[in-house]
């Protein structure tokens, strides 16, 4: 056989072989764990000398990220392959639930995901806006703005958490929806975000003058944050008050122990006790005014009270601290 002839038999054979093995090729073009593996071993034969223990940690380091790289980019392809072949939106939430926590690498399924905010489903468009937040992070400000806008609380809501769990610093959404017209859940959501932020500078000014007006949970929290800042606050006897008339129980005997927080005890603060001691409906609420009232007197032998009494007696002891307060006014700062 000539030599021409041999070398085109050997091609042939070699284009035969690699044809073969063609089904087994790696589908991405990172190629696949063995491939790494076998370049490693083959680096190790080249050297001939044991690697040095920086050396190992560093290989092992590498070997680990292609290995949770590939296994991602495989998750990705089966999520996406899932997402084409779920029959409801309930399957369809918890395959988002997945992608999300692909985070960046669920990149290529952004198409796919913006697609499900169309969905009538609630729970999906909320989950779709957490993957996307997981995903983007930052970048994700566009698409997670039109979450404010969804008819569902629950959606608006989730939109709050994502913006804060993607690291956006833009604050103004989450202030348009510390609103009273807004759900309960939104509230606490935008409330948790505006308290999130590096800088509280004029934050806890501003939400005294808006949380009198909030639902009982966001007021209730926010309550709790201000009490624990009141040095961030212009006019902390103002606010105290303002939450005095709070429609939630909870919130009015808060507000009570943030007035008696303070190192004074100012006549217009006993007056607006006083009245609560025969107007407020609640039981607890005229028990902390009461404790308070006493705090401050001390041993002056004011009217007795209490404040499980009937109602014919409540308003006869209610008004005969009045009277008992009229006669002491001088004993409270101004």
């Amino acid at each position: 056989m000539s030599r021409i002839h041999a070398r085109t038999l050997v091609a042939l054979v070699s284009l035969v072989a690699l044809g073969a093995c063609g089904d087994d090729a790696p589908e991405e073009s990172g190629g696949s764990l063995e491939t790494y593996e076998t370049r490693e071993s083959k680096t190790l034969k080249e050297e001939g000398s044991p690697l040095s223990d920086a050396e190992k940690t560093r290989r092992e380091e590498q070997k680990r990220a292609e290995r949770e790289t590939f296994e991602q980019t495989k998750e990705a392809q089966r999520a996406k392959s899932e997402l084409a072949k779920a029959e409801d939106d309930f399957d369809r939430a918890e395959i988002v639930a997945k992608i999300a926590r692909l985070g960046v690498k669920g990149e290529p399924l952004l198409p796919d995901l913006e697609a499900l905010l169309t969905s009538e489903d609630e729970t999906l468009r909320a989950q779709v806006y957490r993957a996307i937040a997981a995903i983007q992070g930052t970048k994700s400000s566009g698409i997670l703005r039109r979450s404010f806008e969804d008819d569902s609380d629950s959606v608006r809501a989730a939109g709050l958490v994502a913006w804060k769990k993607a690291g956006i610093t833009d604050l103004e959404p989450a202030w348009r929806m510390l609103d009273p017209l807004q759900a309960s859940d939104v509230q606490l959501a935008a409330l948790d975000l505006v308290l999130s932020a590096e800088s509280l500078e004029g934050t806890r000014d501003r939400l005294a003058l808006l949380l009198p007006q909030m639902d009982p949970a966001a007021a209730r929290r926010g309550m709790k944050d201000l009490a624990e800042h009141a040095d961030e606050i212009s006019d902390p006897r103002g606010f105290g008050m303002a939450m005095l008339d709070h429609h939630d129980e909870v919130t009015r005997v808060q507000a009570i122990k943030f007035l008696g927080s303070r190192n004074d005890k100012p006549v217009t603060v006993a007056d607006k006790l006083v009245r609560c001691l025969g107007d407020d409906p609640d039981e607890q609420v005229r028990a902390e005014a009461h404790r308070l009232l006493m705090a401050w007197v001390g041993t002056e032998s004011p009217p007795t009270y209490d404040p499980a009494a009937e109602d014919g007696v409540l308003m006869e002891a209610a008004a005969a601290w009045r009277t008992w307060f009229e006669d002491n006014r001088a004993k409270f700062d101004a």
